[in-house]
């Protein structure tokens, strides 16, 4: 018979490890979400411009996509 990948052992420790931010959220409500979120478009994006001309392209495109500031000018300062 397999075993469960997550042993509560490793459940505990996982949890003792996570507490600060587990408490944070449960006394606040906020949580890290959506710069996760942004964090991880920000990665897949840059995958995809990797075959622009020049660095400054891709750094244009990932901070196009990420500010949601589709169709218009973005400046490259």
């Amino acid at each position: 018979m397999a075993r469960s990948a997550t042993t509560p052992s490793t459940a505990t420790s996982s949890r003792s490890r996570r507490w600060p931010q587990i408490h944070a959220f449960l006394t606040t409500g906020v949580t890290n979400a959506g710069s996760e979120g942004a964090n991880r478009l920000t990665k897949t994006i840059a995958r995809d411009a990797d075959g622009f001309r020049n660095p400054e392209n891709q750094r244009l495109r990932t901070r196009t996509v990420t500010t949601g500031r589709r169709g218009r000018h973005l400046s490259p300062a």
